[in-house]
């Protein structure tokens, strides 16, 4: 594949000398997006990806939190067996996948496959993910639940 996914406007490209200190830190979350330059899949998300990115930063924004979600990538062809040698619980071979490490945490947890993008809704399946999985879950900002049901009373 010749096309590139390209640069992104809200994910800062990880190194693997800076890969530890910018994807666990005490005072954020951070989204992990392991991906290739020249990946098909990867590139088919990009949007997706750059949409949930824009919309978590806006909406933490107005909540006066605007570093409170970091949005990280990792080119695993660029970078090859690095993330098996330093980083095994980031190491697969599915490309495209995608993490968060939750702020303070040192495991991260994995962003189930079906959320991370895809179909016409990709960006917000993506964004609902995080929404619901942050640390701050706070008020605009956090795990909605359903409302229980309440029965009607006989008459």
């Amino acid at each position: 594949n010749e096309k590139q996914v390209g640069r992104s406007k809200n994910y800062e490209e990880l190194e693997p000398d800076t890969f530890r200190k910018k994807v666990f830190t005490k005072d954020a979350d951070v989204v992990v997006s392991v991906y290739s330059d020249h990946c098909d899949l990867c590139q088919q998300l990009h949007k997706a990806h750059e949409g949930a990115a824009e919309r978590v930063k806006r909406k933490l924004g107005k909540l006066n939190q605007p570093k409170r979600v970091r949005f990280t990538r990792f080119d695993q062809w660029r970078f090859q067996g690095v993330l098996q040698a330093k980083f095994p619980q980031f190491a697969d071979d599915q490309l495209p996948r995608m993490f968060l490490v939750r702020a303070g945490e040192d495991k991260p947890k994995r962003i189930p496959h079906g959320d991370i993008g895809w179909g016409d809704d990709g960006a917000s399946k993506l964004y609902n993910w995080i929404r619901d999985q942050n640390s701050l879950q706070m008020k605009g900002f956090k795990a909605k639940h359903e409302k229980k049901r309440r029965r009607k009373k006989s008459a």
